[in-house]
């Protein structure tokens, strides 16, 4: 992930990028997203265009996020189960029986919502992501 800008009081350009190593603290197990970009289509470079730095350090900043960002989302899921009221974002989930590559921990709830009707009861419906796929068993 590459970021750039201009530093006008240095009168110089800013070019920052930031790597797949951002985003390994956050791998338990599997494969990441920037490493199974890399097996697919190879060496390559993204940049990130919405903002102009102003200083190399707010140009590093911004290219780790955006790397951050994208790594995080590899791997979504939406799904339901009975109410779980201390289901809160940011919380971590474990998922079983979707699969050998989604099974497992290290899922972050990025949304969720709980309803409660006289037919189902109470229900809690979710979104979380992860950073990285397992292998196909």
């Amino acid at each position: 992930m590459k970021v750039s800008g201009y530093d006008a009081t240095q009168r110089a350009v800013i070019e920052e990028d930031a790597g797949a190593d951002a985003i390994h603290a956050e791998i338990s197990g599997g494969t990441s997203g920037p490493a199974t970009l890399q097996r697919a289509l190879g060496d390559r470079v993204s940049y990130r265009v919405r903002e102009v730095p102003l200083t190399s350090g707010e140009a590093r900043g911004y290219a780790r996020a955006e790397m951050l960002r994208r790594s995080r989302s590899f791997v979504t899921a939406t799904g339901a189960t009975p109410g779980v009221a201390d289901l809160i974002v940011g919380s971590t989930l474990n998922l079983r029986n979707v699969g050998a590559p989604f099974e497992g921990a290290g899922y972050y709830v990025t949304r969720m919502s709980h309803t409660y009707d006289i037919t189902v009861g109470f229900r809690t419906r979710f979104e979380a992501e992860r950073p990285w796929i397992g292998a196909l068993r």
